[in-house]
């Protein structure tokens, strides 16, 4: 993982960045708590799936953006922008936002449209 300067660091340096405090302030974190920073972290963005690595970012800009987290949304955006205008972005943009703002509206027909976007159950699952 890169830091917003690009540098390559740990998960964690990113989120002590983006939340403004020092990268020494993460010595107080219980080695538990790093260890599930970076084990999220690997998992959204590395683990197995048919979703590539900038859609991944791409959604994660989204997602922020909406919880209103805009440096962490440039951050994913500019790592998700090799994503380009795919045929399936918008069914995972649209589903992104669906869950993030409107959970409660879920239902059978969001994955019958990710279905048709050619998503197999595994994407949907890392997607959702």
């Amino acid at each position: 993982p890169m830091t917003l300067q690009g540098a390559a660091t740990p998960p964690h340096d990113i989120l002590a960045e983006l939340s403004r405090q020092a990268p020494a302030a993460w010595a107080d974190w219980r080695p538990e708590g790093k260890a599930a920073i970076a084990g999220s972290e690997r998992a959204i963005f590395d683990g197995r799936s048919g979703l590539t690595r900038a859609e991944r970012h791409a959604i994660a800009a989204i997602c922020a953006e909406l919880c209103g987290e805009s440096e962490l949304a440039g951050y994913h955006r500019g790592l998700g922008e090799e994503a380009g205008p795919t045929h399936r972005l918008p069914a995972l943009m649209a589903h992104a936002e669906m869950l993030s703002l409107r959970p409660h509206k879920a239902s059978r027909a969001w994955i019958q449209e990710l279905e048709r976007a050619h998503l197999a159950p595994r994407d949907i699952v890392m997607l959702s």
